[in-house]
């Protein structure tokens, strides 16, 4: 069967800048694979309401949508980790008897007008975007080509080629400025009431101390040194714990991260674990990168060490040195 999904799934490699052995950074590993799956999730959600059938059964059973999603979840069924060379495709090979002839046809066709016309699109060719915006509304080519073109931002640090089935790879890009803002157009948001009332500032001052810590109020300031408004929620990020979904890692020091905002893109890098994370809001940043963490955890720190390399078993004796306490709250069986 793997043989079979092999056949049909997409193709593609991360090509790392700078680093030892040109081995690809997990980071850039899970953030392609993050980006192209969310892509496609969106794809199949935009597809799934232009079909009057599906949204009939919909307005009975909203589960519907979300059990074709899991269906279609992308798989790895190839990989070769020197050049991270890598094959994705959903299971379209053995489909559950849920669903009838119809929709295992729709499955079908949709992951192949994905791959033909979003993962292989001729971005720069009039014709193709003319096709794209009469399809798709400014809101669904946002959703589609927003997380798809982050895989491949200007500040990622690899490039990704596709590798078509003659073996010719293609450097995958985003397109030019002017033609970007076509494919992900920028989306009008809603200020909420008290947008004009809130900033957020960072400032250096004389603070009284008590027993609770430090109370900001005016009475217990002595002295503001520097205050600045900040563009963008760039401040700080040193966790002292991480969480992500039922696991919660509480840790022996805070992590010092670096935060910046570029191309309209959170950026979260830690140098020690080499962690580079992004998202569309400080939000999506800060959730990325616990992602991340706990990804590293959970494929280093727990493993063992006979099948760890060298380079390997010293990130895994410092997420161990880092993580005083994991926390696993999931569902036991």
């Amino acid at each position: 069967m793997l043989d079979e999904l092999r056949d049909i799934a997409f193709r593609f490699q991360i090509d790392p800048n700078k680093t030892v052995g040109h081995a690809a950074r997990i980071s850039s590993v899970i953030s392609v694979l993050s980006n192209i799956n969310q892509s496609f999730q969106n794809f199949l959600e935009v597809e799934f309401f232009k079909n009057e059938e599906f949204v009939k059964a919909f307005e009975q059973n909203s589960k519907v949508l979300e059990s074709l999603k899991e269906d279609l979840e992308l798989l790895l069924v190839d990989v070769k980790f020197g050049s991270f060379e890598a094959a994705a495709v959903p299971n379209l090979i053995s489909l559950p008897s849920l669903f009838n002839d119809k929709v295992s046809v729709w499955k079908k066709e949709t992951y192949q007008d994905y791959k033909e016309n979003i993962l292989y699109g001729e971005y720069e060719n009039p014709d193709f975007l003319k096709k794209v915006m009469g399809r798709y509304s400014e809101t669904e080519r946002n959703q589609i080509f927003k997380p798809l073109f982050s895989a491949v931002s200007p500040e990622r640090p690899y490039k990704l080629n596709f590798i078509r089935a003659n073996k010719k790879k293609i450097v995958f890009n985003q397109p030019a400025k002017g033609l970007y803002d076509l494919y992900v157009p920028k989306l009008e948001k809603r200020a909420s009431v008290d947008s004009s009332e809130y900033k957020t500032v960072q400032f250096y001052a004389q603070v009284r101390k008590s027993e609770d810590g430090y109370n900001l109020a005016k009475k217990n300031i002595k002295q503001v040194y520097f205050l600045e408004e900040l563009e963008h929620e760039t401040y700080p990020y040193k966790p002292s714990s991480i969480v992500f979904e039922d696991t919660a890692y509480d840790l022996n020091k805070r992590l010092d991260c670096q935060v910046d905002f570029e191309e309209g893109m959170y950026i979260i890098q830690n140098q020690e674990f080499d962690i580079t994370v992004w998202g569309e809001s400080r939000e999506e940043a800060e959730y990325s990168f616990a992602f991340t963490f706990h990804s590293l955890y959970q494929n280093f720190a727990v493993e063992s060490d006979n099948k760890l390399s060298q380079k390997a078993k010293i990130l895994k004796d410092s997420l161990l040195k880092t993580v005083k306490k994991v926390i696993d709250e999931s569902p036991k069986n």
